[in-house]
């Protein structure tokens, strides 16, 4: 669901019934068995690329999402009205709000000396 294009690793075969081992035709689908391909090292990537790499990701799961069946159902279900996304956009706030007092927290801890922490030099 999720690719808009095959890749060279996609494949499909038909076996005639005479050589298939449920003795009629089959129609087989395959993929490559291990994708060999790198992973994004997240402590090596400086904020900006962070940043592009989550909104990288978000858009790859928004596209996921509109791909699968139930995408029409969920486009029913909330309409055009912009309730729910105004209702998404608050709760990313207010939980940014959070995960911003978090942060200070955890740093007032370590300045303090009440949590050992090891920085970068």
């Amino acid at each position: 669901m999720l690719q808009a294009h095959s890749d060279p690793f996609l494949g499909w075969t038909t076996v005639e019934a005479d050589e298939s081992p449920l003795g009629r035709r089959v129609d087989y689908y395959w993929r490559q068995f291990r994708d060999m391909k790198g992973a994004v090292e997240l402590d090596r990537l400086t904020p900006v690329q962070l940043a592009r790499f989550g909104g990288f990701c978000g858009r790859v799961l928004a596209r996921a999402h509109s791909q699968s069946p139930g995408a029409r159902v969920v486009h029913g279900y909330l309409g055009r009205s912009d309730a729910f996304d105004d209702a998404v956009a608050a709760w990313a706030r207010a939980y940014a709000d959070v995960v911003e007092n978090d942060h200070a927290l955890l740093e007032a801890a370590v300045a303090s000396g009440r949590l050992p922490a090891e920085r970068d030099a």
